[in-house]
């Protein structure tokens, strides 16, 4: 009798946990999949940032997430680097001329594939080196 009420509480105590799992954020291999360099490459297409007169571009992945909503919800950290370009920021165009990390960043976007539909939710860079002039 005690062991099948404590078998019934272990199974009921399972189930809570994979309940309060569902919908949450799971980290993934930000370099499982390009998609996650894809997003971080477009959010600086969307919002251009500059070092001296010189525009970013993604050095590294540092991490990601993954969560089903409505579609999907991905999360990319990643650090930025100072580019050649000057004029235009261009995704393929512009690499880095330097391993120097510029920008610590943070963009969120949903994506709901089935309606072609994607958006910004979140973008946030914060300098590395504070005390560098920048745009």
């Amino acid at each position: 009798m005690l062991s099948t009420t404590l078998l019934i509480f272990a199974a009921c105590a399972g189930v809570s946990k994979v309940e309060e799992m569902q919908g949450a954020p799971s980290n993934v291999n930000p370099y499982s999949d390009p998609k996650y360099y894809h997003l971080a490459e477009y959010a600086l297409s969307e919002r251009p940032l500059k070092v001296n007169s010189r525009y970013v571009t993604v050095l590294e992945l540092t991490s990601a997430s993954k969560q089903l909503v409505a579609g999907f919800i991905y999360r990319v950290n990643f650090t930025t680097a100072v580019t050649s370009c000057r004029r235009r920021y261009k995704m393929h165009k512009c690499t880095p001329i330097s391993d120097k990390a510029e920008h610590i960043c943070r963009v969120a976007f949903w994506e709901k594939e089935w309606e072609d539909f994607l958006e910004m939710q979140e973008f946030d860079c914060q300098r590395v080196h504070d005390n560098d002039y920048y745009d």
